[in-house]
């Protein structure tokens, strides 16, 4: 399918006009092919390899944030998130997500050392990364920024921007166009709090 596709420079309309049908075990023709999905193994946000690597998985949905520190160069601490899934929860180490690329040359060398073959960078304490503490959905978060704090009830991560999602302690509504939206790599505090059912709030530590 891959080569049919290239044969008709990428265009699936024209590539896909006559219908593709699985083989099956038999020799005989299967049943006809309705969709696909494409792995890019430079980016695994979208899921993983199963079976040999004959078959993808979505992630599904985040069971948990895992938050940590990290100094730069410069030596100055920034945070960074890895988003954890249910097929990653017993796993030994969990990958950075997005995947860090720097935004300097000497940011993108620090990385490189750190970076394995399929471009991707583990969240270990032999790569410099310190847990801070783990958020679940509906825990209460605050970030605070130079001049600017952040707080809010945590929804879900965007992997593509690093950013949080956050819907107030007065909203209900949980719509993308209703909540907050943070990125929080250079914030100066991120906090988690314990709700209590009478309303009093704990920082966890």
């Amino acid at each position: 399918m891959e080569q049919r596709l290239k044969d008709f420079n990428g265009d699936p309309k024209k590539a896909f006009a006559e219908s593709v049908y699985k083989p099956a075990k038999d020799g005989k023709r299967g049943n006809i092919v309705r969709s696909i999905k494409i792995y890019n193994t430079r980016d695994s946000r979208s899921g993983f390899l199963v079976n040999k690597q004959r078959a993808f998985v979505n992630n599904g949905k985040t069971i948990r944030l895992d938050v940590y520190k990290r100094k730069n160069y410069k030596d100055i601490y920034e945070y960074y998130f890895a988003p954890v899934y249910t097929h990653l929860i017993n796993t030994q180490r969990i990958e950075v997500l997005p995947t860090p690329t720097g935004r300097s040359k000497n940011e993108k060398a620090d990385f490189d050392t750190i970076r394995t073959e399929d471009n991707k960078i583990y969240a270990t304490l032999e790569n410099g990364f310190i847990k801070q503490f783990s958020i679940y959905p509906n825990d209460y978060v605050r970030i605070y920024f130079d001049n600017e704090i952040v707080e809010g009830y945590y929804v879900k991560y965007n992997t593509n921007d690093s950013s949080l999602k956050l819907i107030k302690h007065s909203d209900t509504s949980k719509n993308d166009s209703d909540l907050i939206s943070k990125v929080a790599k250079t914030a100066t505090l991120i906090e988690r709090y314990d709700i209590a059912v009478l309303g009093d709030n704990y920082r966890w530590l």
